[in-house]
């Protein structure tokens, strides 16, 4: 049996019952992880710290502990996270389902577990319109971790792919137009760089401009997507927005860049790097 010490501290708001389960699912894992590295390292009673900040339509979760024995600890479990935080087997599915980022061990060893993003409701959503390619794209904003300003400097490449350090990552960078040739005729680059993904994966997509954040109800969004990259369009007023598909942009990156195994599994393209100095980053 373990003992452990919960405190929480929330801000005030409306959960819908549709996403509360897979919520409740998600930290009950991740408090699970917690103790099993309590009970690796022999110790007492653990305490953990759950903090959940509302910022529109989605959450930010921070899991704190002091447990101690952390995946930079382990020579053999650091390829896969999941290796070592057996509750990421049922954390990773939810999150990509409901759009959501998750950090695991943001901090090295300075005690915030995980961190992870996630919806609150599905009447209405957030988003964050991307102009790129000469087209105004959707994205919902728990799927955006940041936006970048390609004036800062921080893309490099390696072998002919683009990439920008991000928190001691490598993150892949790439345009519109490489992801949808097919359906998109432009050399744009755009200034900023917009950080979007699911779970752990992330990619870079160039972008005129920072951005902007606007509100969707349920009722605003049908089911006819746009080219290869999009499942619907987000209507409003008299203008559409395909809202982008942050798992078709992952899967179509790593079709392009041919980081596909023979089975057809994508493989893992996110690697590690040293942060860089000089690297700035605006939230989104």
């Amino acid at each position: 049996n373990w003992k452990a010490k919960l405190q929480m501290r929330t801000d005030e708001f409306s959960l819908d019952c549709a996403v509360a389960t897979d919520l409740a699912v998600i930290l009950e894992s991740c408090v699970y992880d917690v103790c099993t590295m309590a009970e690796r390292t022999s110790r007492g009673p653990v305490s953990v710290k759950i903090d959940v900040s509302s910022a529109g339509t989605w959450l930010t979760v921070h899991l704190y502990d002091d447990a101690g024995s952390y995946l930079s600890d382990s020579e053999i479990d650091r390829d896969d996270a999941m290796a070592y935080y057996q509750g990421l087997l049922r954390v990773r599915p939810l999150l990509c389902r409901r759009g959501g980022l998750l950090w695991v061990e943001p901090g090295g060893e300075g005690g915030e577990r995980f961190r992870f993003t996630f919806p609150r409701t599905t009447v209405l959503t957030d988003y964050h319109l991307i102009d790129a390619a000469g087209r105004t794209f959707a994205v919902q904003k728990q799927s955006v971790e940041s936006v970048i300003p390609l004036s800062q400097g921080v893309v490099n490449s390696d072998g002919g792919l683009r990439y920008l350090q991000l928190a001691g990552k490598r993150i892949p960078v790439c345009s519109m137009d490489e992801l949808a040739a097919d359906e998109i005729a432009s050399d744009e680059e755009g200034d900023h760089i917009v950080i979007v993904g699911v779970a752990e994966k992330r990619l870079g997509i160039c972008s005129n401009g920072q951005g902007h954040k606007v509100e969707g109800l349920v009722e605003q969004v049908t089911d006819d997507g746009w080219a290869s990259l999009s499942r619907c369009l987000l209507h409003m007023g008299e203008r559409e927005y395909p809202v982008l598909d942050v798992d078709l942009l992952l899967e179509r990156y790593a079709v392009i860049q041919g980081l596909v195994g023979e089975e057809g599994e994508a493989l893992s393209w996110t690697g590690e790097g040293e942060p860089d100095a000089e690297e700035t980053v605006s939230r989104a």
